[in-house]
This record gives structure tokens, C-alpha cells and sequence, in this order.
């Protein structure tokens, strides 16, 4: 009898664990990690960065255009002056000789430096060569790209007494007066400033 009772007693204990039901952990994943069913995830990258070229202004600036103004911009136009620009009719050495020869002031003229593009740049000629002289230039291009502004070449033709050529010269760089020959005058708007020696010619000054 006792031993059928601990017999019994076995078996309700292991039926008893038997009908327990077993918990199953489940772990969640962490950063980095596959999940389940899944690919690896890639690891995480920085913001995109703007290209140069979207951030950088362009380096080309806009073309201005100005135009000849009396008085040096009245009016509201902005006149470009001698003293401000620099271009060929500034620096280089004037037109061929042979365009050029005088012996008086009077025998010089202004006249529109030849090239593609006019933009107020004057060349001191003879006034018997103006005519050769515009000739002398014929632009190889049917339509040649300009700047767009217009200088006010404020220099006077003059006959240079030492190398006998017509010159654009400055109005403060004219040798006015003087017991010479070829005797310059200063253009409208200066005086001439003499020198201490009557011989010696002086300075125009405004």
C-alpha cells in the first residue's frame, strides 16, 4: 500500500512539471546589429556636404557701362577720365611716324585711335594724315566683342618740339610759353604757371 502511494506520488510530480510551459527569452537587437530576417545595416555617415561649385559666386563680374559725362559724371552718367582708367591710348608710343610729322601745334589734331573697339580713346595725327591714318586699320572681325564703357581722353595733340611728332599729351605735362619756337598753350580750363626764368616754359594748372 505505501509503496503504490509513493509510486503515485512520482508520477503526479512529473506530470505536474511536464504541463509547466517554458519561457522563451527573446532579446531585442542592439545598434549595429542584423536584426532577424534582415541585412546588416550600414554604419551611419555624415550629412552630405554642398559642392564648391553650388557655393562658390562666379568669378566672372558683370560687365558695366558707363558713358562720357561733361564735368566728370553730371547728370548722373559716370565719365571714365585719363587719371582714372588705363588703356592703349595711355601708354603706348601713338601711331606710326609716318602719320605724325610736324613742327607746329597747329598742324596736329585729335582724331579716334583705330582699332575693333571705340571707346574714347584718342591718337594725335597730322591734319593731312587724319584721313590715311583712319584707313590705316581695318578690324579682321565682323562683329567684335566690346568692352562697354567710353573713356574721356582728357589729353591735348601737340607738335613735341624734341622728337617733331604729334603727341597726345596730359594738360598738366604741357610746357606752356617760353621763348620758343613751337610756343604751347594750355587747353581751356588751365592757365599757364611760368617759371622764374622767362625762357623756361612753365606748367598748366587749373
Amino acid at each position: 500500500m505505501q509503496a503504490s502511494s509513493f509510486a503515485l506520488a512520482l508520477a503526479l510530480a512529473a506530470g505536474a512539471a511536464c504541463a509547466q510551459p517554458q519561457s522563451t527569452a527573446v532579446t531585442a537587437p542592439t545598434t549595429g546589429q542584423p536584426a532577424a530576417g534582415g541585412s546588416a545595416s550600414a554604419e551611419p555617415q555624415a550629412p552630405a556636404q554642398p559642392s564648391a561649385a553650388a557655393t562658390q559666386p562666379s568669378a566672372a563680374p558683370p560687365l558695366l557701362s558707363t558713358s562720357i559725362a561733361d564735368g566728370g559724371g553730371a547728370g548722373g552718367a559716370a565719365g571714365v577720365d585719363t587719371a582714372t582708367a588705363s588703356g592703349p591710348g595711355a601708354t603706348d608710343a601713338g601711331a606710326a611716324a609716318q602719320y605724325r610729322a610736324c613742327t607746329l601745334d597747329s598742324e596736329c589734331v585729335a582724331v579716334d585711335k583705330v582699332g575693333c573697339c571705340h571707346n574714347g580713346w584718342k591718337e594725335a595725327v597730322a591734319t593731312s594724315q587724319r584721313d590715311a591714318y583712319a584707313k590705316s586699320f581695318t578690324c579682321p572681325h565682323a562683329n567684335p566683342i566690346c568692352p562697354m564703357y567710353i573713356v574721356q581722353d582728357g589729353r591735348v595733340p601737340l607738335c613735341d618740339n624734341g622728337t617733331h611728332l604729334c603727341t597726345m599729351t596730359r594738360p598738366e605735362d604741357v610746357g606752356c610759353g617760353g621763348f620758343i619756337r613751337n610756343k604751347h598753350s594750355c587747353p581751356a580750363g588751365y592757365r599757364c604757371q611760368l617759371s622764374k626764368h622767362p625762357d623756361v616754359p612753365g606748367q598748366c594748372v587749373r
